[in-house]
């Protein structure tokens, strides 16, 4: 049978974008989020020295990585590798986002530029629905799951969470703060640059089984799905409700 794919270089906000009409998913077979401290210091240290280095007039880029979809039967973006990548951009621009509430009004149109990563917009009236958010993690036996979505919703994490989710937004926090308050003539250049310099490779599979292979093929920086995570991915559609659970549970109990 004849496979296809599609791959289109797009920037952060291109992309993230796309979710108001197919909302980004991290499937039941994915494991939790586990990017450390470690990780989000280097994503963030990259993209303030790219900032600090390019100048306005520049139209230099900055290659953020690889995604890897299919569109599921819901019309979902299901995200096969990457998760790791698109979650941590997710928490970094809500925190900018939370940063900017505290601005005045020239901080409007960078407002603007945001909400649409995020939430959902009314397509006629434009107006943002802060509870509809643009990616769900379904993650099975993740409790976080529930914690990233209000993390995104409220703008806050749980002082007393050690989730990945809840920690690494603190961190974000902290260094968006930071940063603004070091660089302040080049905050809003650098909350720019990751929404249209910033840029992403996103190879979007006509099945979950292309997506999967296309996967296997790739040296990715991330961390990588074991073998027996894209077991369970290639067994997942075959699989009524109670099964899926069963066999997580199963495999759960071998990890």
């Amino acid at each position: 049978m004849t496979t296809s794919i599609n791959v289109d270089k797009r920037s952060v906000k291109q992309l993230l974008e796309t979710g108001k009409n197919k909302r980004f998913i991290i499937p039941e077979y994915q494991r939790p989020y586990t990017w450390s401290d470690e990780q989000i210091q280097v994503l963030f240290d990259d993209l303030t020295e790219y900032t600090l280095n390019t100048t306005e007039d520049e139209n230099n880029t900055y290659f953020l990585g690889t995604i890897v979809s299919y569109e599921n039967d819901n019309k979902e973006q299901e995200i096969i590798d990457g998760q790791q990548r698109i979650t941590s951009l997710f928490l970094l621009l809500r925190a900018i986002y939370t940063k900017l509430e505290s601005g005045g009004p020239e901080t409007n149109f960078l407002k603007s530029q945001i909400e649409p990563t995020i939430w959902k917009q009314n397509p006629t009236t434009g107006v943002v629905n802060f509870n509809e958010i643009l990616i769900s993690s379904r993650v099975m036996g993740e409790e976080g799951n529930q914690e990233f979505a209000n993390i995104l919703v409220s703008g806050k994490a749980d002082e007393k969470s050690n989730s990945n989710y809840a920690k690494n937004y603190r961190l974000l926090q902290q260094l968006v703060n930071e940063y603004a308050a070091d660089n302040p003539l080049s905050f809003y250049n650098f909350i720019s640059n990751i929404l249209n310099q910033a840029i992403l490779l996103p190879i979007t599979a006509d099945s979950q089984e292309t997506a999967l292979t296309i996967f296997s093929t790739l040296n990715d920086r991330g961390l990588a799905l074991s073998d027996a995570d894209i077991f369970k991915a290639k067994i997942y559609n075959h699989l009524n409700s109670d099964e899926k659970k069963r066999i997580y549970r199963t495999l759960a109990r071998t990890r």
